[in-house]
């Protein structure tokens, strides 16, 4: 197995995310391997990482899938499926993690935006 060194770059207000995957036109295999290396890349302890985890993850976002999440369906699949498994697991799965427990204490509420804004990229999804 092949990791990328993907290297991560800082974006306003601290937040993370790479531009490293855009239009890398990797399929196949080697989208496999560049996507398990951003994941590796982004865990904090990746020695907690078993292959059939990792590949367990992997199947979780298969390429070119129209139903990922944010961005949507830029074209560049590998770019897709990053910024799906992020998002999920840096932003999605804490909110409804927070959601189920606080729900039954109090009233809540959270926004789902569907537009993007015309004339921004919309590989950086809100801004």
């Amino acid at each position: 197995m092949i990791f990328l060194n993907i290297h991560i770059i800082q974006l306003n207000e601290g937040t993370f995310f790479t531009s490293t995957l855009k239009n890398l036109g990797l399929s196949g295999e080697a989208e496999v391997d560049a996507f398990k290396g951003f994941i590796n890349g982004l865990v904090i302890d990746n020695s907690t990482l078993t292959s059939d985890v990792v590949d367990k993850l992997v199947s979780f976002y298969p390429a070119n899938d129209p139903s990922l999440g944010a961005p949507f369906n830029t074209g560049d699949s590998l770019y897709d499926r990053s910024a799906a498994w992020y998002t999920d697991q840096n932003f999605l799965s804490v909110r409804r993690s927070f959601f189920q427990r606080a729900s039954s204490l109090q009233p809540m509420y959270a926004y789902y935006f569907t537009e993007f804004i015309p004339g921004n990229d919309i590989t950086v999804g809100g801004m």
